[in-house]
């Protein structure tokens, strides 16, 4: 008998980027919220080592934050920094760069909770959480923005992706996860933490099927969630 041909993955991941890219292209200017991060990526590329010249000495914000996300962005996007300043190309154009970075670090962790979703449920889901996903504005349009949000969406869906393989969380997964709480950590109840080798897997079916059915569901409207406990 012949074998039933899944979906196919590589278009559904394009899909994923042109969307990602069009809302992108479509809204390229930023809004306060995400000034702070931008500015940092920018001090970061330009300024480098000089840290007298960065911007947050003189406008700080009202809370602390972390340079991580922008450190981490910044990183995958000074090789395209470096020719533009060599093109003398504008400014601008680094930021269209350096937001698209950040929705290819969002496109790509949800690829990669696609896959653990298709080896769980099947390609027909698989396709299903992909369309979904894609089709939701929040999750497409702020891919690309400078939030800490969004810069823990990427480490939040990993963390994700190895709670829905139902297994034990290693030491590198529950650092993600720390490192996630870096970002958002108002948004995650503490009884909702798990520490290195903590086991995920004694829960009863019933809770297996709710906590897989939750998974695929609020992560296809761009919510996060923890074992059974949803960060809304």
């Amino acid at each position: 008998m012949a074998r039933k041909r899944g979906f196919p993955e590589f278009p559904l991941f394009l899909l994923f980027m042109l969307v990602a890219a069009l809302h992108l292209l479509a809204c390229p200017f930023t809004k306060v919220e995400e000034s702070f991060n931008l500015q940092a990526v920018h001090d970061i590329l330009y300024h480098r080592l000089d840290f007298e010249e960065y911007d947050h000495h003189e406008f700080p914000g009202v809370v602390p934050r972390t340079f991580l996300g922008p450190l981490f962005i910044s990183a995958l996007s000074a090789p395209m920094a470096g020719l533009l300043s060599f093109l003398e190309a504008p400014k601008f154009y680094m930021q269209i760069i350096v937001r698209g970075v950040l929705g290819l670090c969002v496109c790509l962790t949800l690829w990669n909770m696609q896959k653990e979703v298709r080896r769980q449920f099947g390609s027909l889901v698989a396709s299903l959480f992909c369309l979904i996903s894609a089709s939701q504005f929040h999750l497409m349009f702020y891919s690309t923005r400078t939030l800490p949000n969004v810069f823990a969406l990427p480490v939040g869906t990993h963390d994700l992706e190895s709670f829905a393989g139902i297994h034990i969380l290693d030491g590198t997964e529950a650092g993600a996860l720390h490192l996630f709480l870096c970002f958002r950590h108002h948004r995650v109840p503490l009884r909702a933490l798990p520490s290195a080798r903590t086991p995920v897997a004694d829960v009863t079916s019933i809770q297996e099927a709710q906590y897989s059915t939750a998974v695929l569901l609020r992560c296809a409207c761009g919510d996060f969630v923890i074992g059974p406990h949803c960060l809304c």
